[in-house]
């Protein structure tokens, strides 16, 4: 594999807009122009929690019988106010019943499932310079540290829940799973300590 040179562009860092968010809140698979304020979020490659990223107005327009479907996203950056237009093309799904939209990249014209906010608009990750994801250039050893880190936060998450509002330690006169679990945590966590 050819090495890249340059300075290495994070994907993990970068806001994603994936197909399935689409799906999802506003259905593809309706004809016409629909249109709904949306929530992106990223993953913390550290913690492995999901973080706020950023809230867009997005647009859709389904046609039947043409090529003039796409996603018309509306955000602001720093604010100022940002309008791209995203080609969706419908492929028949390999299921063999109805079709799967897929975004056309601007830059590279590849169809994709999911593109990245990089300077300034949503692009495919072929057209981004030298994108790697954080694994990807982290040793064996930081990757191991971080996969140890992830497990001994959620062990403190799971062993928190018992201090929760309305925690149930009993149902039924049983001790419930939950709260077995957040036992099992919490011993854990003390032999690690």
């Amino acid at each position: 594999m050819k090495k890249k040179n340059g300075r290495a562009i994070l994907l993990d860092y970068l806001i994603p807009l994936d197909i399935t968010i689409l799906n999802k809140e506003i259905g593809l698979k309706a004809i016409g122009r629909r249109k709904k304020g949306i929530t992106l979020y990223t993953t913390n490659p550290i913690t492995g929690n999901k973080e706020l990223a950023a809230s867009m107005q997005i647009s859709v327009n389904i046609d039947t019988n043409t090529d003039n479907d796409y996603a018309e996203v509306k955000f602001s950056i720093k604010g100022r106010p940002i309008t791209q237009s995203i080609k969706l093309v419908a492929k028949k799904a390999p299921i063999g019943k109805g079709v799967v939209y897929y975004f056309k990249c601007p830059i590279t014209g590849s169809l994709r499932r999911k593109l990245y906010l990089y300077e300034g608009r949503f692009v495919s990750k072929l057209a981004i310079n030298n994108p790697h994801y954080l694994s990807q250039i982290q040793s064996s050893t930081e990757r191991n540290t971080s996969k140890e880190l992830k497990q001994l936060i959620r062990l403190q998450n799971t062993a928190k829940q018992v201090t929760r509002k309305y925690f149930k330690v009993y149902y039924a006169g049983n001790l419930t799973k939950r709260y077995m679990r957040s036992m099992h945590a919490n011993d854990s966590l003390k032999g690690l300590w």
